[in-house]
């Protein structure tokens, strides 16, 4: 049962860290590299001899947009992983019991 929670803690807790990754990543872009981010389009940014404006576009986008997808689906593994805990001490608990006489 312990990797069921180790499933269940993956995928609530692991596209939050994702997506606070893409925040660094444009942030770092942005501020460090000098990028213009926003969402009117992929502007030219060259950091340390290549081009990023790409990149600095979609972490951008993730950063802004990420938490609408991000939060419904964390919010519903994590009811599932509670609902699941609850039944699942449920029925340790009725087979641990006694039967009644």
């Amino acid at each position: 049962m312990r990797w069921v929670h180790r499933i269940f803690a993956f995928l609530t807790i692991g596209p939050w860290v994702v997506w606070l990754g893409w925040i660094a990543l444009a942030l770092g872009l942005g501020y460090f590299g000098g990028c213009r981010i926003d969402e009117g389009g992929i502007h030219p940014c060259t950091v340390a001899g290549r081009e990023v404006g790409e990149l600095a576009y979609t972490a951008g986008f993730w950063a802004a947009w990420g938490v609408l997808l991000i939060g419904p689906f964390s919010f519903a593994v994590g009811l599932t992983w509670a609902m699941t805990a609850f039944v699942a001490a449920r029925i340790r608990r009725r087979r641990r019991q006694p039967p009644a006489a």
